[in-house]
């Protein structure tokens, strides 16, 4: 089978990392993979980025439409509920040629704000290639919100949205309703890491009924595996008699992450622990932490596997305090390093910490419940848990079950689009061409009704 993964990034953001572990275990199975994106830099597959050839007259329209939709009435109009990315899906690029002249079997995209708008996701559908979507979060059946903050909006018609302080053109609506008749029409399919993700999805009603799957995330366990616990403090510079903590995300500014409800949790663990506490903070933009008697380590964002690895192994337990999550890859990166998770009870989370033995659950969003959990897997049977850990981590190295997974979504979409054969051919006729690098214009479509049209079209015309 041959597939096009297509998403905005080709190689940062837990997504992205994702997406390229299904990319290895569908190539290691014998699949041909080709990567469709914006982004620059290596890859270890067929990629074919795309440049904006959008001419000026028409960019003018683009820029004020992206500008007013995700600059003016998204970025400085959020509440205080949420700032985990919101867009718009009112630009997009017009890629359904470049991608119908791969001579695919299916494409599967992935995160793609910025890239599809829903008319470009509308061409692609139109295509006789079926599209599948990995929902690594929930952008693809939302009126613009990644996470929703709770909000179940979108199994009706996102609004009021909780998330802008001021809707007065109920734009969500528009997208959500927008999304609708896109879907209706092109009936994609989807599959999602967590059955959290994949209820959801359900729930909003956007997808015909045995259309969304569950199949968890692949990880590399030889690469994230247990080893030496010493020798990997050391690297770090840590104290070999203190307790380490482990957290942190790839923007610890990010509400959703609950970087302040896990800072709350650790001033009750410090004050009860009778021995030094370190905390270990990965990722970029970790917040100030005030916390007497607590040691802090910073790595920044840490993008070589090994490292990575190494501080998970220097780890006592990996700390997630996230209000929401799907399958995060740092709870599956710390259990296949044999390091023990304390998190909120939560999404994929709940699925796959089992309280006591390979970590320890709290109640969602309470930091004390946070830190009695934490001080059970430190004060539990150390290496007993650490082997358990360890043993549901490899659960998620199965690369060949992962691989089967998506074929098994991707042929029955195959056949419910009409193909006899669910994979070997192309699915356009005669010989597939080298596609160009160029694609067409930006497409635009005008959420909110006519003064939105109105407005932008006006402000477009006086740049």
């Amino acid at each position: 089978m041959r597939i096009a993964f297509v998403s905005t990034e080709a190689r940062s953001g837990g997504a992205t990392r994702a997406m390229a572990r299904s990319m290895r275990a569908m190539a290691d199975a014998g699949h041909e993979v080709v990567l469709v994106t914006l982004s620059e830099g290596e890859t270890a597959f067929e990629t074919v980025r795309l440049e904006d050839q959008t001419p000026e007259n028409r960019s003018r329209v683009v820029g004020v439409a992206h500008y007013f939709y995700n600059g003016r009435y998204v970025d400085r109009n959020r509440a205080e509920v949420s700032n985990t990315p919101f867009w718009i899906p009112a630009v997009g690029l017009d890629l359904a040629e470049v991608v119908g002249r791969l001579g695919v079997d299916v494409v599967n995209v992935h995160w793609s704000s910025y890239f599809l708008s829903l008319k470009s996701l509308d061409r692609l559908m139109a295509l006789p290639t079926p599209v599948v979507f990995t929902l690594h979060d929930m952008a693809h059946f939302t009126g613009g919100c990644h996470y929703s903050a709770g909000c179940r909006g979108f199994e009706t018609d996102c609004r009021p949205c909780p998330q802008l302080r001021q809707d007065l053109l109920a734009v969500p609506r528009s997208v959500r309703r927008s999304r609708a008749r896109v879907y209706a029409e092109g009936q994609p399919w989807a599959i999602a890491p967590s059955r959290w993700m994949a209820d959801l999805a359900r729930d909003s009603g956007l997808f015909a009924d045995g259309r969304v799957s569950h199949v968890s995330n692949v990880l590399d366990t030889d690469r994230f595996s247990a080893g030496s616990r010493k020798a990997a403090r050391k690297l770090f510079g840590l104290r070999p008699d203190a307790q380490v903590l482990l957290f942190g995300a790839v923007d610890n500014r990010e509400h959703r992450k609950g970087y302040d409800l896990m800072a709350a949790a650790l001033h009750q663990v410090v004050a009860e622990s009778e021995a030094p506490v370190i905390a270990l903070s990965i990722g970029a933009h970790p917040p100030a932490l005030d916390v007497p008697g607590l040691e802090i380590v910073q790595t920044g964002y840490v993008e070589d596997d090994q490292r990575l690895a190494a501080a998970y192994r220097a780890a006592d337990v990996t700390v997630i305090a996230s209000r929401e999550d799907n399958l995060p890859n740092v709870m599956l990166e710390s259990l296949a390093c044999g390091t023990p998770v304390a998190a909120f009870a939560v999404g994929g989370l709940a699925e796959t910490i089992e309280d006591g033995v390979n970590g320890a659950l709290a109640a969602q969003g309470d930091p004390a419940a946070l830190a009695a959990a934490v001080s059970r897997v430190l004060s539990a049977d150390g290496p007993e848990m650490r082997r358990a850990a360890r043993r549901s981590g490899e659960r998620f190295g199965n690369a060949a079950g992962h691989a089967a997974g998506y074929v098994a979504v991707f042929e029955a979409a195959r056949l419910a689009a009409g193909f006899a054969v669910a994979h070997g051919s192309s699915s356009w006729p005669g010989a597939p061409r080298q596609p160009s690098p160029q694609y067409r214009p930006g497409l635009v479509e005008f959420f909110g009704g006519w003064p939105a049209e109105v407005l932008i079209r006006a402000r477009a015309a006086l740049r």
